[in-house]
């Protein structure tokens, strides 16, 4: 077969590995990211998935060992420094309060540290503690953080930044049962809580003075409680939960039963603040500052508060802190009019996020936020020409434009799931050991109908405090029937025959080479796909040339 003589001046594959050696060696955050979650997870093998793509990056920067040695040490610091901050993060200090477990009873003084969670008429909150007085009446100054359930049959729950005193037992927290059970212990621990203190009756605790702690905070979380008491008040209580879930991620008040719908339908994201609810944020928020015709400055630095005081609404978990810090950093660079790169935006939230806590890198959420992100970065260029034909079959099947743009608005959500389903995939099944099979219609039918449910839930809670009326009916004319929608869809997704698939645990090892074995075969995809495109604008060169 002879050779096709177009390809001669396409890249060759050799041109195409140095490129992008070229490329990670002009963006040393990456390799720093890399490294630094390399180091993290060179003892552990909870974030494998993390390792594989970080070792394909060191061999494509060693392909040339004397051109990228720089890189090679930014990768070799960034690893060491890694794992002396992981040590350092795991390791519980000598005046911590969980020495304190197994003790007798003892009276413990600290400020609440988090917004409290009212869940069967009890408050779960986290309490740092400052000091500890024994059954002799001795008092020790301790340190660390004890996650509390205070019950509050008659009484309110106290506030973020609240001085407490506890009167109980400080006990370990309870690790998995059985080796697929979620373990709560290891969770709390990589957030630094390693003990908890229960208290059996009201008079066991009494708040000491009130403090507002960190202002931001603070401010964020006053917001929240009155945003949620609002939607409370105006809609249905199953309406209220799914909104508050939503919006801010909680789901204390959600039905279990729901939130089982949720997880079985693949659709449980929506109710986990990530990219979609800040995206969705970032995009209403700066519809409404350009709108009013307020200055760009001005309106980019309105915008960043904006989406800063939305992550710590949301509780400023991994996904949703990785979500926005990239936008963050892309609105910043539009302040100083410099073009965003989004691998170097990911690869410096990952290095913010793990610099905070190295021990995020274990987190569920975070490991799945980014290998989500990752693998729709490098999918959803194959999905382009796809577009392309279909948006030329659209004009030759004589659609008008509107009709067009919802098709091919359409056709994006639906490649923008599958995407993110194949990202999400591997570890849902190391997780959770199944996978839904109903996840993408669901996810197609519920996602257009997010960015209306967040709008109107900040229009409506602030309405209801100044014109309970007009929010009244806004509710029932608008958000109660697409909340309905959506819970309708989850419920009879759910109910389906095979809506979900158990299997196996794959393990990590597995679930590292099924991220690179997609994203390895999406990139040289990419590469086949750029080579037809370079021969074949040649091909039309030659063809055209007089």
């Amino acid at each position: 077969m002879k050779p096709n003589p177009h390809y001669n001046d396409a890249i060759s594959f050799r041109q195409f590995i140095r490129s992008n050696a070229d490329l990670l060696a002009h963006r040393p955050l990456i390799l720093t990211a890399a490294g630094f979650a390399t180091g993290i997870a060179s003892g552990q093998f909870e974030a494998l998935p993390v390792i594989l793509p970080t070792l394909i990056i060191c061999l494509v920067t060693l392909h040339h060992l004397k051109k990228y040695r720089f890189a090679i040490v930014i990768v070799g610091v960034a690893a060491v420094s890694g794992r002396l901050m992981a040590n350092a993060a795991a390791a519980i200090p000598p005046n911590d309060a969980s020495h304190w477990i197994g003790q007798g009873r003892v009276m413990v003084t600290g400020n609440i540290v988090s917004e409290p969670i009212l869940r069967d008429e009890r408050a779960q909150t986290v309490i740092a503690a400052k000091s500890i007085r024994n059954n002799r009446d001795k008092t020790y100054g301790v340190t660390g953080l004890l996650f509390a359930s205070l019950p509050i049959h008659s009484r309110p729950a106290p506030s973020y930044g609240a001085e407490v005193r506890l009167d109980g037992l400080i006990e370990p927290i309870a690790p998995a049962g059985n080796p697929n059970q979620f373990d709560y212990s290891r969770y709390m621990a990589r957030k630094g809580i390693h003990a908890s203190i229960h208290l059996k009756h009201e008079r066991n605790w009494r708040t000491l003075r009130l403090n507002w702690g960190n202002p931001i905070l603070a401010a964020a979380y006053s917001i929240r409680r009155f945003i949620v008491r609002q939607l409370k008040s105006t809609l249905h209580p199953v309406s209220a939960s799914t909104l508050s879930g939503i919006m801010f991620g909680l789901r204390s008040d959600l039905p279990p039963v729901l939130g089982d719908e949720f997880e079985m339908t693949g659709t449980v994201h929506v109710l986990a603040t990530a990219g979609l609810h800040v995206g969705m944020v970032a995009w209403l928020a700066g519809r409404l500052l350009f709108g009013i015709g307020i200055h760009r400055r001005i309106a980019l630095i309105s915008l960043i508060i904006i989406l800063i005081l939305y992550a710590l609404m949301a509780g400023a978990r991994p996904s949703v802190c990785r979500a926005a810090l990239i936008a963050v950093l892309f609105l910043g660079g539009e302040l100083v009019d410099r073009d965003g790169d989004l691998a170097t935006a990911m690869a410096a939230a990952a290095l913010v996020l793990l610099l905070v806590n190295p021990l995020n890198l274990f987190d569920t959420g975070f490991q799945m936020s980014f290998a989500t992100v990752m693998t729709i970065i490098i999918l959803m260029p194959i999905y382009r020409p796809i577009r392309l034909r279909f948006s030329r079959s659209l004009a030759r099947w004589g659609y008008g434009r509107r009709m067009a743009a919802v098709a091919l608005n359409g056709s994006d959500l639906i490649a923008l799931s599958i995407a993110a389903q194949i990202g999400a995939a591997p570890l849902v099944a190391v997780y959770s050991n199944e996978i839904s099979l109903v996840s993408i219609p669901a996810n197609a039918l519920i996602v257009p109908a997010m960015p209306m449910l967040i709008a109107l839930g900040f229009i409506i809670a602030p309405l209801n405090a100044v014109v309970p009326i007009a929010a009244h009916w806004m509710a029932r004319l608008l958000l109660e029937p697409l909340l309905i929608f959506t819970v309708g869809v989850v419920h009879t997704a759910s109910s389906l025959n095979a809506a979900v698939v158990p299997t196996p645990s794959p393990g990590f090892w597995l679930a590292a080479l099924i991220y690179g074995a997609v994203w390895g075969s999406a990139i040289g995809l990419r590469y086949r796909l750029r080579n037809d495109r370079l021969a074949g604008n040649e091909s039309n060169l030659k063809l055209n040339r007089p």
